[in-house]
């Protein structure tokens, strides 16, 4: 059965089947002109990747010193925060080392810092139930 409409605009008669299917084409189409310009958006964002910085505070001290303190805060912090602590101190021992391989303070830290940093994250996964649920 076909229903017909009066088009008022061309005074003709057009099917409503035609109607349906050329309001689909065009909505198609414009689907595919909108997606064809996203997709030419990509290049105008650029990305730029900026290493971490450590506190400014850090360059008056010695840095050795601020391993310390950094390692002295994560034992009364919670776990996330006092991983980020140890991470820290092992960060700026390894600097250290880097800088001075033969100094045996700073390897000391930083395989401290560094031990710390496998419990915490041993502690989190227990805690948790797996290590599925801290993803």
């Amino acid at each position: 059965m076909r229903i017909t409409i009066d088009d008022h605009n061309k005074g003709r008669l057009i099917s409503s089947t035609l109607k349906g299917a050329w309001q689909f084409v065009t909505k198609f189409a414009a689907a595919l002109l909108l997606f064809g310009w996203c997709g030419c958006a990509a290049h105008l964002a650029t990305v730029e990747t900026k290493p971490a910085r450590l506190p400014a505070g850090l360059r008056v001290e010695e840095p050795l010193d601020s391993a310390r303190k950094y390692l002295a805060m994560a034992e009364h912090e919670q776990s996330l925060p006092g991983l980020g602590h140890d991470l820290l101190a092992a960060k700026i021992s390894s600097g250290m080392v880097e800088q001075h391989p033969k100094n045996e303070s700073a390897r000391s830290i930083y395989n401290f810092a560094v031990a710390r940093v496998v419990q915490d994250v041993d502690q989190m996964v227990l805690s948790r139930g797996g290590i599925r649920s801290l993803f």
